[in-house]
Formats: structure tokens, sequence, C-alpha cells
């Protein structure tokens, strides 16, 4: 049967293409072509996409859409638009805008730290272990990374929880930070930065949280919704990740 489908597809772009070789006008090409489509689907049984299969607006998750992002708000947003208009030439009483809303320290100037960079040039190209002159440090971390990767290259899939070389590192620096507290690195966990930590973080406590509050809570009539109270400012990671799975974010 999916042979049968096969040929009758073939068949029918054959038809199309010499539709398209005759010398007919594009328009009337266009219209045999969607004919042609149309007759072939409606007799293959091959699945129609319909209007209900089609992600638009309102089948989203609705708290995705009401979610803010604090980030872009109509102030940052009009700080860009500043921008541009600097980059155009646009004469501004001032030459550039400090964005005091993120912690990006490098776009504000912050040099990068040579031995990171270094070390990550190495294990993305590891010729340059031999060819560049990195100091000795720099080419022994590369290679120690490169030897706990599969395949000894970063571009393999690691562990789920991390690189277990990485994790032994971070379960030693936490023994140090903690007076010699016992540290598993079998339970440590890395993520691809801070933001998806906190993500993870927020999904796990707030299941946690609210399935305690629906079995204990008599008054709640299946209606509890978690409220995070920070001791830190507004941070737009906990804000939308609290959002997007139904709390509501209190400062």
């Amino acid at each position: 049967m999916k042979h049968n489908r096969v040929r009758q597809v073939f068949s029918a772009l054959g038809q199309i293409t010499s539709s398209l070789n005759s010398g007919n006008s594009p328009a009337s090409s266009l219209a045999t072509m969607a004919v042609d489509c149309q007759r072939w689907f409606a007799s293959s049984g091959a699945p129609v996409v319909t209007e209900n299969r089609i992600l638009t607006l309102d089948k989203m998750n609705p708290r995705v859409i009401k979610m803010e992002y604090a980030v872009r708000g109509p102030l940052v947003i009009r700080a860009l638009a500043i921008e541009k208009e600097l980059a155009q030439g646009v004469k501004k009483p001032f030459k550039n805008v400090i964005k005091a809303n993120l912690g990006d320290a490098q776009a504000m100037g912050q040099k990068p730290v040579t031995f990171i960079r270094q070390v990550l040039a190495c294990v993305c190209k590891p010729d340059l272990q031999s060819t560049s002159n990195y100091p000795p440090d720099v080419i022994e971390r590369a290679k120690l990374l490169l030897n706990a990767c599969a395949g000894r290259t970063v571009g393999a899939y690691s562990q789920s929880n991390g690189i277990e070389i990485i994790r032994k590192h971070v379960a030693e620096y936490i023994m140090r930070r903690d007076n010699q507290i016992p540290s598993d690195p079998e339970k440590i966990v890395l993520s691809p930065g801070a933001s998806e930590a906190i993500r993870v973080w927020i999904s796990l406590i707030y299941q946690t949280i609210l399935t305690t509050i629906l079995k204990y809570s008599s008054s709640t009539n299946g209606n509890s919704l978690l409220r995070l109270l920070p001791v830190i400012s507004r941070s737009p990671t906990r804000y939308i990740t609290c959002h997007s799975t139904g709390g509501i974010y209190k400062n």
C-alpha cells in the first residue's frame, strides 16, 4: 500500500512537471497543479491537515500567552529604539545607552577570562593544543575534558546530568567551600546556564507544593495557586517560569 502511494506521488509530480513544461501560462499551470494535488490527496487516503490541527494563538497554552517578560518591557523596548537611532546618526544629548536592567557584564565592556576562552578554543579545535602558544595548564585542562567526552569530542552527547569529570570537580569545590562536608558527584546535575536550572527548580517545587496544597486543603476546590515569595528582586526567569506553570509571582 505504501509503495503504491509513493508511485502515485511520483506520477502526480510527473504530470505536474509536464504541465509546467508544456508552455501553459504560470497561472494555468499552478491551477492545474492545485487540482492534481487535491485529486491525489482525495484518492490516496493520505492524511490532510485541517484547520483544527494547525497551531494558533487561541490553541496555545493560555498561561504562556498571558505571560509578561520584564526584560522586554516598554522601557527596554524604548532603549533599544534609541540605540538604533544613535547607530543611524540621530543626534542625542548622549552617545550611548547604559543597560542597568541586565547583569550582562561583557556587553558593558568586561573582558572575558583568558583561561576559559583558551580552554574552550582547544576543546572545540583540538589541533590548537599542538599548534598554538597556549600555556601548559590550558592544554592540560583541555586534554582532561576531551578524555572525559565520548569519542574525545565535545560534539558527542554527554550524560544527562553532565560530564562526570566536571561533576567531580564541582563536588570537590563544594567540599572545600563547606568545610569538607561530603558531596556526591552522582547527586550533582549540571545545567546549560542558570536560567535553565531555575526553570527546572521552580517546576519541581511548584508541583510538590501544589500537590500538597490540593491534598490537605479542603477549601481549595481544586483551584489552589502556588505563590512564590522570593527574598530577592523580581527575576525575569523566575517570573515567566512561575506563570508558565500556573503560579502567581509575588514581590
